[in-house]
């Protein structure tokens, strides 16, 4: 007789879920409440980096696209290139549903999947390329200056 998956221990739960693709994840923060909360509990995401074997390596390109229309639109494009022979490079394109004028960013560093970007008026954006999330960050309070010039 099969348990259902209600009826498991929430460590058991936790234990399978952090070692599912993040593709799979983003598909199952539909299915319960509970899961919701739990797949976006900063906790469980440390456990899945930690539990998910690291199987491909990503590069990000930014690109200039000129539409039909005449009107140039900036692509992102997530290169994904897989560690074994088995598998199979995939693409995967997106906008960032920001400001129109983030046109001229620059890389700020990656951890633990996310991605940060910034543009030249400072705005920062964190992107998780997995789920297809994006952030901008409220401005910083702190007020920083150009070191000076020597």
């Amino acid at each position: 007789m099969a348990a259902s998956l209600g009826n498991l221990p929430e460590e058991v739960m936790i234990e399978i879920l952090s070692r599912l693709p993040p593709e799979s994840l983003v598909r199952f923060k539909c299915v319960r409440k509970s899961w919701y909360a739990l797949i976006n509990n900063p906790n469980f995401a440390t456990k899945h980096f930690a539990n998910f074997p690291q199987s491909s390596t990503t590069v990000l390109l930014k690109r200039l696209v000129t539409e039909e229309s005449g009107n140039k639109q900036n692509m992102f494009t997530f290169l994904k290139f897989p560690l074994h022979d088995h598998q199979s490079a995939s693409v995967l394109d997106f906008d960032l549903p920001f400001d129109e004028n983030f046109q001229y960013f620059e890389f700020r560093g990656h951890s633990h999947g996310l991605v940060c970007l910034s543009d030249l008026r400072s705005d920062i954006i964190l992107c998780n390329p997995a789920t297809r999330e994006f952030r901008k960050l409220p401005p910083s309070i702190l007020l920083l200056t150009e070191p000076p010039e020597e």
